[in-house]
């Protein structure tokens, strides 16, 4: 009796297993529900600095930058976004973390700022933190251009970059002495000024 219990409990897991995975491959993926489409290629990295960026190490390749995604005009509402990806201070999960961010953000007007900054094991603190300070004011400096109110400016981040995002969102100080209360949700790694 106890051999065809455990037998029917296998055999009703094997089920429910084939069920899942038959509603799996059906199911729609994507950022926002809908099927995801092949990842179209990204905008080309602007620098954060022309020449050396301070703190380079000699013969550096690892130039900080950001790649623009600016929102088609119809839909701009004129805010944009810093994007961090993480990656643990050792790399950058840059594709799903920033690249597909970006384009979530694009398609709810929202500019997305995808920033490409220096971690370790070559860099340390304070690197990171310079590289996303000066993404905000780079951010800032191309507001006309890019169609970007410099009082909607945003940071976030995911895991090591929304530990970057955060600590840029509370000791930098924007130059609008209204505004020199930053509100952060830790969970988010999201950091407004209000």
């Amino acid at each position: 009796m106890r051999h065809l219990q455990s037998l029917l409990l296998g055999l009703a897991c094997l089920g429910l297993t084939c069920l899942g995975l038959a509603a799996t491959e059906s199911a729609p993926t994507g950022w926002g529900g809908g099927d995801k489409k092949p990842d179209p290629k990204p905008p080309a990295m602007e620098p954060l600095w022309h020449g050396v960026p301070p703190g380079a190490k000699a013969k550096d390749t690892d130039a900080p930058g950001v790649f623009v995604y600016l929102p088609a005009a119809d839909k701009a509402n004129g805010a944009a976004v810093v994007i961090c990806p993480g990656g643990g201070y050792g790399g950058l999960a840059i594709s799903y973390e920033g690249h597909d961010v970006a384009r979530w953000l694009n398609s709810i007007g929202v500019a997305g700022i995808v920033l490409k900054y220096r971690h370790a094991p070559k860099y340390q603190h304070p690197v990171p933190l310079v590289d996303a300070q000066r993404a905000i004011r780079h951010v800032r400096s191309h507001a006309s251009e890019w169609k970007v109110d410099p009082d909607r400016v945003g940071i976030l981040g995911f895991s090591a970059g929304g530990h970057l995002a955060s600590t840029a969102g509370r000791i930098s100080r924007p130059p609008y002495p209204a505004r020199a209360t930053p509100s952060t949700s830790s969970a988010a790694g999201l950091t407004s000024w209000s």
